[in-house]
Formats: C-alpha cells, structure tokens, sequence
C-alpha cells in the first residue's frame, strides 16, 4: 500500500491549537449572553457587524420592503430553488409514517413522528449572503410541520440582505432576526428579553457558530456540526486537471480555513491540478480567501489503486465529495463515511450548495462518521406507545415483567407489573415476590398482524408519491418498493409490464404527461393473507387531473377527469412481486365522449369511498374477523355460481348474503345499482344473457381472497373465461 502526500495543510496539534482557542472565546461569550440578554447581544452585533438597530427582529412592512428590492427574475430563481428543496424534503417526509401493530394479541405497540415544537435557523452571511442556506433550514422545517420557525442571519455590508430575508420569508420563517455569529445561535437557544428560546438549532455557520451548537447541545437539540466547509475531489485520468481544480476551488473560497483535498491515483493529473490551481488563483476574484485556505488546508493524496482511494476517503469523511472516475456507481456502493456525494463530471458541489434540491448543511469534522446531513427527518421526533387492550395480555406481560424485575433487584418495578396480574390476572401474588411461571401458549403476531401492518406502511410511500405526484419521488418510491423482476399486469390495453421501470414508464408517466396534475386518492387499503400464495394489499381508488393531453388515444376534455381503480399488490419479504390492477379506462372514455358502445346500462356514479368511510383501515390486525369476512364473501360466490345452471334466482340465497339497500358500484358501462334489483336489472341479467356459460371454466381461472376487518377483496389473472354468446353485451354482438 502506497499513499503518497504531493501537499498537506496544517498539521493536526496547530489545528487543535486554533479550536482550543474558538472555545475559550464561546464558552465566555455564551455565559455573558446568558447573564446580561439583550444588552450583550447588541454590544457583540455593535463589535462585530457594525450594526445597531432599534429592534433586530424584523417587522413585516421591512420585510415586504427589502423583497421589493429585488427583480422579478432574482425572485423567481429564488422560489425555483425553494420549489426543489421541497419537493426532495417532501418525499423524505412521505418515506417516514407512524406505525401501530399488534405483537401478540392485545399489546398494540406504535411510534408516532411529530415535529420539533420550535426551531432556531441559522443563515450565514458575514462574508457572503447564503441565500440557499434559508432553503435549507426553514423550507425544510416548514415541510416538516414546525409550528414556530425563527430565522437569523447577520448583515451584510451593515444592512439585511434582500435576498436572504426574501428566502427566510417565503420559505416559511414566523420571525425574522438580524443577528449574527455566536450572538444570534446564544439569543435563539438560551432566550433574552425580546427572543424566546427555541427547542432545536440548525444551520452551518463558521468555526464560532458551530462551537456554539456544540457548545449549547443538550440544552437544546442541535442539526449537526456543520462547521467551515470542506471538499475532496475523488478523481482519476477520466477528468482532467481544469475541472479538478475549479471545483477545489470552488470551496475553498468560503473562509480562511475550508480543508479542499484531492484524492487520486493519477500521479500525472495531481501534478497538473498543482499547476492548475496556481494559475486558476491569478484570475479568481476571491483569491485573498481560497489562496489561504488552499495554503493551510488544502492536501493532494496520491493512491496505488482504487481501494486505497475508498479507505483514505473514509478516514477523511469529508463534507463534500466529489467523485469523477470510471466508477463513480462503485464509490456510491462503498463510501460509508460522508456528507453528500455528488457523482459524475456533470454534477458539482454548487448544485447542492444552492439549486438541485438535496441539502446541504452537512456534517463536518469527520461527524460523517456517525450521522448524515440535515434533512427533514431532523425535525421530527419519533415517540413510541404502547397500550394493552385485554386481561389475558396485562397478565400474561405482567408475570413476564415482574420475574425480570426480581432478577435485577427492582422490587419496585416487578410491584408495577404484579399489581396489574392481581387486579387483572386475579392471582394471589404476595407482594414483592416474582410472579410464577405458568405454563401457556404465547402467541406472537409477527406471521399475522404485524406483516400486515408493514405492508401496508411499505406501501405508503408510493401511494403518497402519487397523491401529490413529482416524477422523481414516485419513481424513487416504486423502485424501493418492488422486486426488480416484479410482474405487474393491468387491464387492455396497457397489458403486462416487467419490472419497476417499465411499469413506470409505461402506465404511470405518460398517464402523468396527459394528466399533468395527476393526483391518485385511495379511499381502500387493507391487507391479508390469500390461502394458496402469500401476502397481499389491496388498494381501491381513483386518479384525476386535468385532462390536458391525450391518453391511449382518448382526448382531452380540457377538463378535470377521472379514474377509478382496484390495485392488488402481492408482498414477498418486503417486496412487491406482483401487481395485478383494474383501471376504468371506460370511465375516461365516457368523459371524452369517446366511448364507442351502448350506453351505459346503470346510471354513472362516481362514489368517493364506502358509505362507512372507514376504508383506509388501521389497527390491530384481527385473524378471525378477517377470516369471517373473506369466508362470508367467498360462501356468497359460490352461491351465485349456481344461477343459472342449478336454478332460477332463488338458488343463490341473495338475501342471505346482501343488504336490502347495498350499493353495487359497476365498472362504467355498466354503472351503479341499488339493491338487489337494482344489481339484478343493471348487471346481473345483462351479463348472464351475454355469457351464459359464466363459471364452467372454473379450472382455467385463479382466484386470490384475503380480507380484513370488515372488508373483503378478490383478485385473479384472469379472473373469469366465458363465450360472449346469446344477446351480446353492452353493444357487443355475440
């Protein structure tokens, strides 16, 4: 192994040297805002920024005020960096649900994700106004649900910046300071007279702003520490020497002391950058601040092999890290200890620093190590619960607790759980002794109600990606979720697709390009287990949006359209292996005026949900009741198969299985109908004189049934052979 230094920055004891001296000076200053408030906030703004206002916090004329100061253009790349950062963080929030099961019957365990209460974010801007670091902190809070989002940022040539309080305002902050460095993160985490303290800081900052964070984490919560920035250029002889050095560059310019660092194992392209990065310094205009951190932090690493590459970038964990070889996907697979990657020659540090939508305030100082950049997950604490709904649990728990408790001295503790086996077990326990065993059987729930339960918070994600569709998160949400050889099957013309990719791009995305403002709502999503083939969720909706452009060769309406679907997925080990879907594609042809058949039998009525509205099902998962309800529906078919060939009407028991005023929602061209007459005149009786021979084909059909809670669901590919004979169907001759 061979690792050669072409360059180093500063060795490690005057680095150590310059961080002992910042956390003197912190340390003393954080104890002086916390004694005098107000009064020493305003002395350090005087001292430092120059900058003495009547009240720091800006008011909202001030605010509209500065915004008017900039360009129409300045103002919409503003919100078309902002548009990105929230889309990213939204579908980062989509990815994170709360989760309720049923481990053994009666013990309901879940967590629930709620947002920081209050969050103070730091926006930097002494020595330049970081307009993308206010996308960063506040839009992302704002997605994440903080109710109170307060904002500093220092002057900038002792005036606000335009810019950085037009960001602040439109990403979402309730209150706006204009304060800086060590005084502003102290007034926001510890309060003063005029600034109530808040729960979280976040936001990068200089060397001084992130001792601070260190310095007040545990009195309040923190992001990371996000201190000077740093990069490192992985690269090889696929890039060459201008593009290394830019990007070196790049960040060195943001202090005096931002660590840059070129990995590679081109001894040919290291020296080159040396050379670059000179002449690059005659041009650039901030060369006063990159030459000198070039000077004491920048370092060029020479490496024999790749691998060599991957263990010293590990060991530097970097903020940034640039990666430009003939095996960027490699480094991705393989690089554990990071900020953000960005890889490939066409992407750069700056599209993350400020537009592609990914954050980044990002750890520094080797905490890549142990945590990730700032994210929406940040914001939101994950609080767990638990309750226990029956006697047989509290005791069975109870006795479980209590010989535990005794095991480890806790008298007290194991008095908690025995008190719950006397009152609810009604076992005479003498008080302080362990519980006794008793032999019984302890059911656990994980082959049942917990799977369940998982697949359907697995699926959560991809139906939120649609819910408010962005390419890019539904496509990142169905990959996670599905095989890659998943078979997924939907009705003609659209057929069978194989893969995430190909169903994508075949359904989902030019049913998005017709319908620009796609919107998929579910108003069924339950989940159970089929008797021959494993587990399965199924999902009854419509999608809408307006009707733009054509699909399937259907028209546009100009107008907002819709589509109702069944959508039945099958799980294997956490994975979508198959899809098997019902899209109305009548429905959207019956909008359009462009449904060439008979008019339809019922009348058309789109119904949004059940009549219990009690569809998106949650809770313990219940075997029984789900067995009851799957066996009641199933019993009801084999019932109505026996019309006509056994007998008249009557052989099928009807009422024995139907509500006297069931709704029977059809596919559109058939419609809906009321009651049994109603199923009977719009459906049933149509259907059977068209295809008489319904259900003599049994053996060449599947069926899969699963049920939960009070609802029943039935899939099958194909699901019903017949000859279209007799009176024809719907317009159709025989």
């Amino acid at each position: 192994m061979s690792i050669t230094y072409l360059k180093r920055g500063k060795p490690e004891a005057e680095r150590a040297e310059d961080d002992a001296k910042t956390r003197q000076i912190v340390e003393a200053t954080l104890k002086d805002i916390e004694t005098r408030g107000d009064a020493a906030v305003r002395e350090l703004s005087e001292k430092f920024d120059g900058y003495t206002p009547d009240a720091f916090r800006l008011t909202q004329a001030q605010i509209d005020d500065l915004i008017g100061q900039l360009s129409e253009r300045e103002l919409e790349d503003i919100k078309f960096a902002q548009a990105q950062v929230r889309t990213f963080a939204q579908a980062q929030r989509d990815s994170m649900t709360d989760v309720e099961v049923e481990t053994m019957p009666g013990v309901i365990l879940g967590h629930k994700n709620i947002p920081v209460q209050s969050v103070g974010c730091y926006v930097p801007g002494g020595k330049f106004p970081m307009v993308a670091s206010a996308h960063m902190s506040v839009a992302t809070a704002s997605v994440a649900g903080v109710p109170r989002i307060i904002a500093c940022t220092p002057p900038f040539g002792g005036k606000p910046n335009p810019a950085v309080i037009a960001a602040m305002h439109l990403g979402g902050a309730h209150e706006i300071y204009v304060l800086g460095g060590i005084q502003a993160v102290g007034a926001m985490a510890l309060g003063t007279e005029t600034i109530d303290p808040v729960h979280m800081l976040v936001g990068p900052g200089n060397a001084f702003v992130a001792e601070a964070k260190r310095q007040l984490f545990g009195r309040v919560g923190i992001d990371l520490f996000a201190g000077p920035t740093e990069t490192m250029v992985i690269a090889d002889e696929t890039v060459d020497a201008e593009i290394c050095a830019t990007d070196l560059l790049g960040q060195a310019e943001h202090g005096y002391n931002s660590p840059a660092v070129l990995l590679t194992n081109s001894e040919k392209l290291a020296r080159e950058t040396l050379t670059e990065i000179d002449r690059l310094l005659e041009i650039l205009p901030t060369r006063d601040t990159a030459s000198v951190s070039w000077a004491d932090y920048g370092e060029v690493i020479l490496c024999d092999t790749y691998e060599e590459m991957l263990e010293v970038a590990d060991d530097i964990a970097s903020e940034h890290v640039q990666v430009m070889t003939d095996r960027d996907d490699w480094f991705l697979e393989h690089m554990t200890c990071y900020g953000a990657l960005f890889l490939g020659p066409r992407t750069n540090v700056s599209n993350g620093d400020k537009i592609i939508g990914t954050n980044h305030t990002l750890p520094t100082k080797k905490a890549g190590r142990y945590t990730g950049g700032l994210w929406v997950g940040k914001y939101l604490k994950t609080h767990s619960y638990q309750k226990i709904l029956t006697d047989e649990a509290a005791t069975l728990i109870g006795e479980y607790g209590s010989r535990l408790c005794m095991l480890e001295g806790f008298v007290g503790h194991a008095e908690q759980c025995n008190v719950r086996v006397r009152r609810y077990g009604g076992v005479n326990l003498p008080y302080g002794e362990a519980a006794p065993y008793r032999e019984r059987k302890l059911c656990t729930m994980a082959s049942g109600a917990e799977r369940h339960s998982r697949n359907k918070a697995l699926i959560a994600p991809w139906r939120a990606a649609l819910y408010d569709y962005e390419p890019g998160a539904a496509r990142g949400a169905l990959d996670a979720l599905c095989a890659p050889d998943a078979l997924f099957r939907l009705s003609h013309p659209l057929g069978d697709f194989v893969g995430p990719e190909a169903y994508f791009n075949g359904a989902i995305a030019p049913l998005a390009d017709a319908w620009p403002d796609l919107e998929r709502r579910d108003f069924i999503v339950m989940a159970g287990a089929c008797d021959n083939d494993g587990d399965w969720v199924g999902c009854g909706g419509f999608y809408t949006g307006t009707s733009l452009g054509p699909w399937l060769d259907i028209p546009p309406t100009g107008h907002q359209i819709h589509m109702r679907f069944h959508e039945f997925y099958r799980f294997k080990d956490g994975k979508i292996v198959e899809m098997q879907a019902l899209w109305d594609i009548p429905e959207v042809m019956l909008q359009a005026g462009a449904w060439p058949m008979a008019p339809s039998l019922g009348r058309e009525w789109l119904v949004p949900g059940p009549a219990t509205q009690d569809g998106l099902l949650t809770g313990p998962y219940d075997e029984e009741q789900a067995e009851a309800t799957k066996r009641l529906i199933i019993d009801m078919l084999e019932h109505m198969k026996r019309h006509p060939s056994e007998g008249g009407p009557e052989v099928m028991e009807m009422e024995r299985f139907w509500h006297p005023r069931m709704s029977w929602y059809g596919p559109s061209g058939i419609g809906t109908g009321r009651g049994l007459s109603g199923f009977r005149h719009w459906h049933q009786i149509p259907f059977l004189r068209g295809m008489p021979d319904r259900g003599t084909r049994r053996s060449e059909i599947t069926y899969h049934f699963f049920g939960e809670q009070n609802y029943a669901a039935v899939t099958g590919w194909p699901n019903m052979i017949q000859s279209l004979s007799g009176d024809g169907f719907l317009g159709l001759p025989p």
